[in-house]
């Protein structure tokens, strides 16, 4: 190209590198960037290039892809190039993806080495000659004046300036400006700028895929992988759970039992320091263990080495991992179990050598037994082990109880029908079981809302023996029970009910029924035969009931009997009477049914076979 041409332009030539050009050592495939010349770049001066420099690499069809060298990228002896970055063919072809031909035919002497102004000149031959992206880019070539050398591509697209491309005299890097009163930035920044930062204060830009890290854990494997190659590139992030590892079914770690002594052992450890054949039996994990031929006389010389000959002594005859350590102020033995079947006593006497389970000869020793003030301590469950894990479905679909059983315990539950109840949001609280035929109440007045009592129709009590009574003449009580407090309000019943078989009587005897609410008698009825009846049957209610006012009760009773053969009312007598009292019905009150008899013959008297109290409310 005939540089007189362009005005004020200087060319930089293939030949401005010092022959012979250096050439690659061996091809490159699209991806490589460490790059091997036969001969080092050298500058005009005949100086080995040291970096930070752009060459052009021709193919066999004259396609040129342009690569940077970074700073320090070159070797000492100028022959490999590391940390290349792979640019595009400055004619608009993407040299990256080839074609068969050009792969086959491939040789080393092909690619040429040029540097950055050659690589300059080119784009402009392209431009001019107009084998550059003209028609459909837009590109035009600005030439500067006598003063000026620059020379800059402008890129204009569907009438609009999309951006420039120049040469930059003082630096020689090429420079890119998106707009006419853009600012120069150097090309080699570029590709930089457009790469991801996280954040304002990430000071170095990458790609995406690397900015993006996963960490798989115990619960989860996280895999990360890149689709698209090349062209519609995603980012796929995939969670798996470790179903085993990362999940728990039930619980399976438990802190293992362990036995704090009493606060009074023996420390003065020249006594620990005379007793070669120490001894004392505990049981651990279900398994009753006695040890024996414990030796101090090494001698030991703290309660820190007292408490390691024990241990020494328990693993010995176990076989396992038991513990036993000095507090301070108490040795502590520790069961080597993790599971709930963890357990621990405390010690007792040992079955041969020096008794050192707790007092001998004068002497406390371990303080450990029964007699001091040594506490057991059961395993409990461990929930950290499975911290962070999730809670899966037993074999039956349902969450097991043992996950459960952290909450059970910290919320208190501890005794038989309790239960859980909340006076607020977040604040629970036990409510223990009430006492038996009494249900659970919804009441505002309380501060969970519930209470235990009773309600609606219920049975007080029931007869569970027969009562028979004959040849009496002393009050034989048939039937006693507790009413609730407030069953009787201001119009409420309690109903008793009281079956007779074997009702015999003479003429002219009579016997009386008592009610008792509490300590006052509500009526007595006395009844009388108005003839000598035998092989009768009957019945006896009584009701006491409100009487339209709190604490004004009033009883009823009613006796009706009849021949069981034919049961004929003609056969039979009735009797009534009723009476008041004036009982505190908002306490619980005993009710008593008794007879007061008038039997003066083995052959007079009845059996009471069955009843009831039953209430109303």
């Amino acid at each position: 190209m005939d540089a007189s041409k362009l005005p004020g332009l200087t060319f930089f030539q293939w030949s401005r590198v010092n022959a012979p050009n250096p050439k690659l050592a061996s091809p490159i495939d699209a991806t490589d960037t460490t790059i091997i010349f036969t001969s080092a770049p050298q500058d005009e001066d005949g100086n080995v290039i040291t970096g930070n420099f752009l060459f052009g690499v021709r193919n066999s069809d004259s396609y040129v892809e342009t690569i940077y060298v970074p700073a320090g990228g070159m070797s000492v002896d100028g022959l490999t190039a590391t940390g290349c970055v792979r640019g595009i063919d400055i004619s608009g072809t993407d040299y990256n993806t080839g074609d068969a031909a050009f792969a086959s035919s491939f040789d080393q002497d092909s690619p040429v080495f040029c540097n950055i102004t050659a690589v300059w000149a080119m784009m402009v031959r392209d431009v001019l000659q107009g084998t550059g992206d003209i028609a459909t880019g837009g590109l035009s070539l600005v030439l500067g004046d006598e003063t000026d050398s620059t020379v800059t591509i402008k890129r204009a697209k569907n009438g609009a300036v999309e951006g420039f491309l120049r040469l930059n005299d003082s630096t020689g890097k090429v420079q890119y400006q998106n707009s006419p009163a853009g600012t120069w930035v150097d090309f080699d920044s570029v590709t930089a700028s457009n790469l991801v930062e996280v954040s304002a204060t990430d000071t170095t830009p990458g790609y995406l895929e690397d900015k993006i890290t996963v960490t798989s854990g115990s619960g989860a494997t996280v895999t990360k992988t890149t689709t698209g190659g090349g062209g519609d590139e995603k980012v796929n992030i995939d969670v798996a759970l470790n179903v085993g590892t990362g999940g728990v079914v039930t619980h399976e770690t438990y802190t293992p039992a362990f036995l704090t002594g009493g606060n009074a052992p023996e420390t003065n450890v020249a006594i620990w320091d005379s007793v070669s054949d120490g001894a004392f039996q505990i049981t651990i994990d279900g398994v009753a263990r006695s040890i024996t031929g414990l030796d101090f006389t090494a001698p030991v010389t703290s309660m820190a080495e007292v408490a390691t000959v024990i241990q020494n002594g328990i693993r010995a005859l176990t076989g396992s991992t038991e513990t036993c350590t000095w507090s301070g102020t108490e040795l502590v033995i520790t069961s080597a179990d993790t599971t709930a079947s963890s357990a621990i006593t405390v010690t007792t006497a040992g079955a041969s050598g020096t008794d050192i389970s707790g007092v001998a000869g004068g002497v406390q020793y371990m303080d450990c037994d029964a007699g001091s003030t040594a506490a057991v301590t059961n395993a409990v469950l461990d929930p950290t082990a499975d911290s962070g894990k999730i809670a899966l479905l037993n074999a039956a679909g349902n969450v097991d109880t043992d996950l459960l059983r952290e909450v059970i315990d910290k919320d208190g539950y501890a005794a038989k029908g309790d239960i859980v109840v909340a006076s607020a949001v977040n604040t629970p609280s036990i409510l223990t079981v009430g006492s038996d035929d009494e249900v659970l109440i919804a009441d505002s007045g309380e501060a969970s809302g519930v209470k235990w009592g009773t309600t609606g129709t219920g049975k007080v009590a029931i007869m569970t023996a027969a009562v028979d009574v004959r040849s009496t003449t002393s009050e034989t009580t048939i039937l006693t029970t507790t009413v609730p407090a407030n069953t009787l309000s201001t119009a409420n019943v309690v109903n008793v009910f009281l079956y007779v078989s074997d009702f015999d009587l003479e003429s002219g005897k009579n016997f009386g029924l008592r009610l008792k609410y509490g300590a006052t008698t509500l009526f007595n009825m006395s009844i009388t035969a108005p003839s000598a009846v035998s092989n009768y049957t009957g019945r006896i209610e009584m009701s006491l009931y409100a009487d339209a006012a709190t604490n004004a009760q009033r009883g009823v009773g009613l006796l009706q009997v009849a021949n069981s053969t034919h049961l004929s009312a003609s056969d039979g007598f009735m009797s009534y009477d009723s009476g008041t009292s004036a009982v505190d019905s908002t306490s619980a009150q005993t009710l008593t049914v008794s007879l007061q008899p008038n039997f003066s013959s083995a052959a007079t008297g009845m059996t009471v076979f069955g009843g009831h109290v039953s209430f109303l409310r």
